[in-house]
């Protein structure tokens, strides 16, 4: 028609090109008919070969979509997801099994949205079709081939497409050729067949719409399977995890009830076991509380920082016993205090019974100036004190220390013979004491002092008040402290008693 109408005159040119007009719309009805056609056809399942390629299409955009994700990574400043977490701790599973059962009802709900939306489309779609169908019947809407016919002089004339108009389904009058296809009837054709085209490309519309519908809803279900497969593996991790806390809490039970039936037996005098069961008991407990702990929040992520704060946490909270362990050192070392010792600390005078890893224990005695006698109180010191205080040992070798006895001397007396005669009395009572072996005796003085340091008793002649004291020092042992100087005291009182029968005859 094209090739007549190049050809054609011009009293025929409009009638031809009239002609191919509705030709062209009567083929582009046609090819929106096929398509919906085919729709239907891959709507229902027909055509494999669409399907396929639906897949591949949906298979290729999604790999694409992964790599572009994978080369951006995760942008700064944002969190990962915890539905993406590798922790196996029961915080981490729940928290992404209650994400992913918050996506599932979403999921749930736009599958369920997309239903409807297709239930919906497809009512719209079967209305339509419905009422093409019957205005196609109504109408009688025949596609005509155009024929040319060759007439006498050259000239060709056209058949025009047959229109029949109907009334109540009965036709009302029939044109056939050129002489009954005037131009309003080739103009309504032409107007008719371009409504239905229209109407006929709302319904191949309405079909890709419950296609993607369809798809929408099937790709919801897939994501939905998806979650439920992630959901169930969270599942399994909680009931491990919770596994794991009762395997623990049996072991701490377990452990708890054995340490104490085996230290059920032992007497109120044995105070080192009885605080070894206080420590297996306290170390079990917390390394169960830890364990438990790790379960539920697990390792956390900065460990080497949570290290580090919590060993210096530990070091401020423990820096008594910190330094106490080192003192332990300074002690054992050889200006140290051993068990027997007679010492001070801290103004607290006693002998050492035990020196442990942190404390010092004391048998309080008070200090050399006093009595010496036990009082029978303990007195535990940290270790700290050899650092950060001090300590007096009263010998460090053979338990020697310096005594001090004062005497008054009698009122008119001439004090330095009296003196003279206390310290000969005190260097006869010591003086045994020098040929006893390994005494220790010469390692009192300070080997690096300058000059040689005596152990001789020293007396000391001082006024107090109205008369004179005099003051004897003397090195004896602290064990024999009181019996040296119970005997002095009988030998100062005789010496006294004499001094007075003296003045009392003259």
């Amino acid at each position: 028609m094209t090739q007549q109408i190049a050809k054609a005159n011009e009293k025929t040119k409009e009638n031809l090109q009239q002609q191919l007009s509705l030709a062209q719309a009567q083929l582009e009805l046609d090819q929106d008919e096929l398509d919906d056609a085919h729709q239907d056809l891959i709507r229902a399942g027909g055509d494999k070969q669409a399907t396929i390629q639906n897949l591949r299409d949906q298979h290729e955009a999604s790999q694409k979509a992964a790599a572009a994700q994978a080369n951006a990574g995760t942008p700064a400043g944002t969190t990962p997801s915890i539905e993406l977490t590798t922790s196996r701790s029961l915080v981490a599973q729940v928290e992404a099994w209650l994400s992913f059962h918050s996506k599932q009802n979403l999921l749930r709900q736009a599958q369920q949205n997309a239903f409807d939306r297709q239930s919906k489309l497809a009512v719209e779609h079967d209305a339509l079709e419905k009422a093409l169908s019957e205005e196609k019947v109504q109408k009688k809407i025949i596609s005509k081939q155009s024929k040319m016919v060759p007439k006498a002089g050259g000239t060709q004339n056209a058949v025009t497409p047959v229109v029949a108009g109907t009334t109540n389904g009965t036709p009302a009058n029939e044109t056939t050729g050129a002489s009954a296809g005037g131009p309003n009837s080739q103009d309504a054709a032409l107007s008719f067949l371009k409504d239905l085209t229209v109407d006929q490309k709302n319904l191949t519309h309405l079909v890709k719409r419950i296609e993607t519908e369809q798809e929408l809803a099937m790709l919801y279900g897939n994501w939905i399977d998806y979650v439920t497969v992630r959901k169930r593996a969270y599942v399994h991790g909680m009931f491990l995890a919770a596994f794991w806390i009762l395997v623990i809490g049996l072991f701490v039970f377990g452990a708890n009830v054995g340490a104490q039936r085996f230290f059920s037996d032992l007497s109120p005098e044995q105070r080192q076991l009885q605080t070894m069961r206080t420590v297996v008991l306290f170390a079990v407990q917390a390394l169960g509380i830890v364990l438990i702990l790790l379960v539920i929040f697990g390792k956390p992520s900065n460990f080497a920082t949570v290290v580090a704060l919590a060993g210096a946490g530990l070091t401020v909270a423990l820096k008594d016993f910190i330094v106490g362990f080192f003192g332990w050192f300074v002690l054992m070392g050889r200006d140290g205090i051993r068990p027997g010792d007679w010492v001070e600390i801290n103004g607290v005078g006693g002998e050492v019974l035990e020196v442990g890893l942190f404390h010092t224990v004391l048998l309080e005695t008070g200090s050399w100036t006093d009595a010496a006698h036990p009082t029978g109180r303990k007195i535990t010191f940290v270790n700290s004190f050899a650092i950060e205080g001090h300590y007096i040992n009263f010998s460090t070798s053979g338990q020697w220390l310096w005594d001090e006895v004062q005497v008054q001397a009698p009122s008119g007396s001439d004090p330095y013979p009296i003196a003279e005669e206390i310290q000969k009395i005190v260097a006869e009572i010591t003086v045994t004491k020098e040929s006893v072996p390994n005494s220790g005796l010469p390692g009192v003085a300070f080997p690096n002092a300058k000059g040689s340091a005596s152990t001789a008793p020293s007396v000391s002649v001082r006024l107090e008040g109205s008369g004179v004291t005099i003051s004897v020092r003397y090195l004896t042992r602290a064990s024999e402290r009181q019996e040296v100087r119970a005997r002095l005291y009988r030998a100062l009182i005789e010496l006294l008693r004499q001094e007075t029968s003296i003045r009392a005859r003259v």
